[in-house]
């Protein structure tokens, strides 16, 4: 469960975000999207607030993982078929700690100390 005050956090972006959510017209279905509004900074986030209010609700937060990259912390949603994912994407993180590891493994090898 989160803390209450990480609950209040979204709940208050909901509140100031969901005011310029529309509905527009969308070929076969309806399109979801934002109202114009110059001067807020903040929209910027709106999709966002959107994407965790569905993921909280009818998400699957059961598979969500925090990426093991170093410095990372990235969230992502691992949809992988015996969910052992570990890296927000791959071609980023996983490639950089599959280097560090060979490299390591490389040095050890040759007693090399570069």
């Amino acid at each position: 469960m989160p803390a209450p005050g990480d609950l209040a956090f979204l709940n208050d972006a909901i509140s100031r975000s969901y005011p310029y959510l529309r509905l527009r017209p969308g070929i076969p279905n309806f399109i979801e999207g934002w109202e114009e509004a110059p001067g807020h900074l903040d929209r910027i986030v709106w999709p966002v607030v959107r994407s965790a209010v569905a993921l909280l609700t009818e998400g699957e937060l059961d598979r969500v993982r925090i990426c093991d990259g170093e410095h990372c912390g990235w969230l992502f949603i691992d949809r992988s078929k015996n969910h052992s994912r570990r890296w927000c994407d791959m071609r980023d993180c996983g490639n950089v700690a599959k280097v560090r590891r060979y490299r390591r493994k490389h040095k050890e090898e040759t007693g090399s100390n570069r």
